[in-house]
């Protein structure tokens, strides 16, 4: 969705005409309920005639899907020796699967419990945060969820919780 009716709201070189209660009315049309559902939200910054000409090379689609299926194929084989019928990615685990699935270090259950109480989320949140940061593990091949998987996983949470000031 557009950050503001204007589109420009926190553009780099675009200005915005919302006022800052404008920007808030036109943000709160979509209700936290709804949001608690979305697991990833990420702002997207415009590029540059430059960075869409040039020649970057990044991670082809051919090895972005290698790494997607290795990852689905670690979660394929977790919830069949868990038994877990109809279970094929982390997205399809039921609340009381997630806490039993998405084990955490010591320093990433510290970062969850400060992020549940700060940012006040809900228990679907809760869930679908950690169902995201156990795929960002798996992507990463480990069999914990680190500290730092959870915290990129709150990241995609956070355009949620931001105020407008």
């Amino acid at each position: 969705m557009n950050p503001c009716k204007c589109g420009y709201f926190g553009h780099p070189t675009r200005p915005c005409t919302c006022s800052p209660n404008a920007v808030r009315q036109y943000r709160s049309r979509i209700s936290g309920p709804l949001l608690d559902r979305i697991d990833l939200c990420v702002e997207m910054d415009p590029i540059s005639f430059n960075e869409l000409h040039g020649t970057g090379q990044g991670e082809s689609s051919a090895q972005l899907r290698a790494q997607v299926l290795a990852a689905r194929a670690v979660q394929t084989q977790r919830f069949a020796a868990l038994g877990y019928t109809g279970v094929h990615c982390n997205a399809q685990l039921a609340a009381g699967q997630v806490r039993q699935v998405c084990r955490l270090t010591p320093g990433a259950q510290q970062v969850l419990r400060s992020a549940y109480t700060r940012l006040g989320l809900s228990a679907r949140s809760h869930d679908r945060l950690l169902r995201v940061a156990r795929t960002i593990a798996d992507l990463a091949g480990t069999e914990l969820i680190e500290q730092e998987a959870l915290l990129e996983a709150l990241q995609y949470r956070m355009q949620d919780k931001l105020e407008v000031r």
